[in-house]
């Protein structure tokens, strides 16, 4: 198991030795690491310890490498009236304990290690890191509870290039998740 903290730790590391042992042509070079369902190309093409995520269960004949866009959507799509709450529970302990937090929900490794690229790429507090995707994350809950459109989130979701989107007025009553706060620092 592993916090946001160590992981990030661990990339970075994983990284810097790829590249002492390849020298200059170490971005054409990659290495892996298996953590089935998942695994983990690097480096990437961004910063340090940057890295590609694919997955693949038992049920897909090729691996797949997700967006924050997909789990937006797997999370619309699980999110009901009788889980929503634990659905944000779930987000908030994995945003806050990475792999220790004791959920047994399958997208924990999954969405781990795609928002961890986000710390790695986008560190805060200057840039939101991991924040961003969390918010989209739990406003997909939102819009399955009727509050927004889903394709609204999706593209919110999608916004490479630009400003990064205000957070969306909370219906009466809902909490906000430490994520959901940009005055939190982490």
């Amino acid at each position: 198991m592993m916090t946001y903290e160590q992981a990030y730790a661990f990339m970075i590391e994983k990284t810097h030795r790829h590249r002492e042992k390849y020298k200059d042509s170490y971005k054409n070079i990659k290495a892996t690491l298996d953590y089935k369902p998942i695994t983990i190309e690097y480096p990437g093409y961004k910063a340090n310890g940057d890295y590609k995520v694919w997955y693949q269960t038992d049920s897909m004949h090729t691996a797949k490498a997700y967006m924050h866009a997909d789990i937006v959507r797997a999370i619309y799509k699980r999110t009901n009236l009788e889980n929503f709450e634990e659905c944000i529970n779930f987000l908030e302990c994995l945003f806050a304990k990475g792999l220790n937090c004791t959920t047994t929900n399958r997208l924990k490794e999954l969405i781990f290690w795609l928002t961890l690229q986000e710390d790695l790429n986008y560190p805060m507090p200057r840039y939101q890191g991991r924040k961003l995707p969390f918010q989209r994350y739990y406003e997909a809950i939102l819009a399955k509870m009727g509050y927004y459109e889903i394709e609204d989130i999706v593209r919110r979701t999608n916004n490479h290039g630009m400003d990064k989107p205000d957070l969306l007025t909370l219906p009466k009553g809902w909490r906000s998740p430490i994520f959901y706060n940009l005055e939190a620092i982490f």
